[in-house]
C-alpha cells in the first residue's frame, strides 16, 4: 500500500466514503503565496496538516518559535493555552 494508514482505510471502506472539504485537513502549504493562497481562508480551517520540516515544535529547540510559519504560530498560541489549562489542572506531563 503506498500510503499506508490512507490506502488501508480507501480499500477497506471502498464505495462508503465522501471527500471532506480542504478545511478539515488543509495543508499549511496551501497557505503560502504562489501555491493556494486564493483559496486558503483563515476563518475557515478547522484542521492544519503540517506536513514538511520544519513542525512548529522544532523550531522551539532552535530558538525560532514560530517565526518560519503563520500555521507554526498558530500551533504554538494552541499549544501554550493547552499547557496553561493543563497546569490549572494538575497535570504538568511534560507534553
Amino acid at each position: 500500500m503506498d500510503c499506508a494508514d490512507q490506502s488501508l482505510l480507501s480499500q477497506c471502506f471502498a464505495g462508503r466514503w465522501v471527500d471532506l472539504p480542504y478545511i478539515y485537513n488543509a495543508l499549511k502549504t496551501l497557505r503560502w503565496e504562489g501555491v493556494h493562497d486564493v483559496i486558503w481562508k483563515d476563518d475557515q480551517v478547522k484542521n492544519v496538516h503540517l506536513l514538511l520540516s520544519l513542525k512548529p515544535w522544532e523550531e522551539e529547540e532552535e530558538g525560532h518559535r514560530g517565526i518560519s510559519d503563520e500555521t507554526h504560530k498558530w500551533w504554538w498560541e494552541h499549544n501554550d493555552r493547552r499547557t496553561a489549562e493543563e497546569k490549572i489542572m494538575g497535570v504538568d506531563d511534560g507534553f
